[in-house]
């Protein structure tokens, strides 16, 4: 692995520290704990193998260790247009990018990969409604995801990155993650709020109209 490797890799599992730890001790009843979800996202790693990216990928890697947007961009771009699995671990650091574009494009491009993975088991005898088979013993399980999920969740006051992360929860069906769905019925961001009832439906669950002001009505 050459030098800029190393420190990529480092970057990452720094990234995995500092990021996780602001929710750990903070997680309110029946929501996910932040250091389990933490440690079941560090075993996905190493299962991926996602250092394989170094070798494959590199200038790739490089555009994004640039710290210049436009060149981040376009690593993202790359990585996503793979449709590999393992170049994800490399795109969740730009989830705390100062730049607002390369925040959200990251996680555009988380969600649309693994949406698209997982709808390789949709149901296709179901056709009024996105049906996903259970995984087989040759699929890959993302739902270790789901630390990355919470992460973009918790962004402050950024409706893109919250839209995506209810996307995500809903195609790993993330069922833990239901509190954290009610709690964004209440988001002052329509495309929010509406996804997050769209998404708690599709799970199973009986959810309540979001209203434009925030508030949040049961349908009774």
């Amino acid at each position: 692995m050459n030098p800029r490797g190393f420190f990529f890799v480092g970057f990452v599992f720094a990234l995995v520290c500092c990021f996780g730890s602001r929710l750990v001790g903070q997680q309110p009843p029946g929501k996910p704990v932040e250091a389990d979800l933490r440690k079941n996202y560090e075993k996905f790693m190493h299962a991926l193998d996602f250092q394989r990216v170094v070798k494959d990928y590199p200038k790739a890697l490089d555009n994004l260790d640039s710290g210049d947007p436009e060149r981040q961009l376009a690593g993202l771009s790359t990585l996503c247009a793979t449709g590999e699995p393992e170049v994800i671990p490399w795109m969740v650091p730009l989830l705390e990018s100062p730049e607002g574009r390369v925040r959200i494009y990251a996680a555009m491009y988380i969600e649309k990969m693994v949406s698209a993975h997982c709808l390789k088991r949709r149901d296709g005898a179901r056709p009024g409604r996105v049906v996903l088979k259970p995984l087989g013993a040759n699929d890959l399980d993302l739902r270790a995801l789901a630390w990355v999920v919470q992460q973009m969740a918790h962004q402050a006051d950024d409706g893109d990155t919250q839209a995506y992360a209810v996307s995500l929860i809903r195609y790993l069906e993330l069922k833990d993650f239901e509190g954290v769905l009610r709690g964004m019925l209440q988001s002052r961001h329509p495309a929010v709020s509406h996804k997050a009832k769209w998404a708690l439906e599709e799970l199973g669950f009986k959810a309540g109209r979001p209203s434009a002001n925030g508030e949040n009505f049961s349908n009774r």
